[in-house]
């Protein structure tokens, strides 16, 4: 398929998957083709992929911490606690 047509590689790949759980790694891999997609026409139009997606809408993009899960055992509040002093003090200012 032409990857400059990356909707339509999407959409095959998509309807191909009607018959399996669209879920975890298979979105995960899905996902990660569709981003190779893009890359592959930004790099053959020499265009951000900004630029693609219809332009820049911001100067400044604000950076997040995701986390905050995948603790297990011993005083949960306080890993959690420690976990999110970890973000603060890289300069993050939110988290999700």
């Amino acid at each position: 398929m032409n990857a400059l047509e990356h909707e339509t590689v999407w959409q095959e790949m998509y309807r191909r998957s009607l018959d399996f759980a669209r879920k975890g790694t298979f979105m995960a891999g899905l996902s990660a083709i569709d981003i190779a997609l893009w890359d592959i026409k930004g790099k053959y139009f020499g265009l951000p992929i900004c630029s693609l997606l219809g332009g820049q809408k911001s100067k400044f993009i604000k950076p997040y911490a995701t986390g905050l899960y995948f603790t297990h055992g011993g005083d949960l509040m306080q890993k959690l606690i420690d976990e999110a002093k970890i973000y603060k003090n890289q300069g993050f200012q939110g988290t999700l």
